[in-house]
């Protein structure tokens, strides 16, 4: 008997001193050990394109991802009247893709549009406008 205590005693002496030939991080209890990686931000919302006018006027060329919101205000008052009209159009599908038209002496708004790409605003109106395209 005497032999098989000093046998295990040996056997644990020696299990307790192996060293793992792979390392391994330190565990640290309650982490997280998944090796999943975080998540890609979303991009942040870009505006880019800015323009100003009255009358008719083509944009310059702008491209977005996907989602899109055209910001856009006019004023009529003090430059026909009471009343003119607004339209803003996709200048490369003549009027097939119209975004605002509308009728009054003044306003603002946001349209939320869902098809991207490399595009060009045309913009018909009477009064002064602002306009941006922010990509969201």
């Amino acid at each position: 008997m005497r032999k098989t205590l000093s046998a295990i005693a040996a056997a644990l002496t020696l299990a307790a001193c192996t060293v793992p030939t792979e390392a391994e991080p330190p565990v640290v209890e309650g982490a997280d050990t998944s090796s999943a990686e975080a998540p890609a931000a979303e991009p942040s919302p870009k505006v880019v394109l800015t323009a100003k006018g009255k009358g008719l006027k083509s944009t310059k060329t702008f491209t977005v991802r996907g989602d899109w919101d055209l910001e856009y205000t006019y004023d009529c008052r003090d430059t026909y009247g009471d009343m003119g009209n607004f339209q803003v159009w996709n200048d490369d599908t003549g009027m097939g893709d119209i975004y605002v038209n509308e009728l009054g002496a003044k306003g603002d708004d946001v349209t939320h549009q869902h098809t991207g790409g490399k595009l060009a605003l045309q913009i018909n109106s009477q009064c002064r406008w602002t306009i941006k395209v922010i990509d969201v």
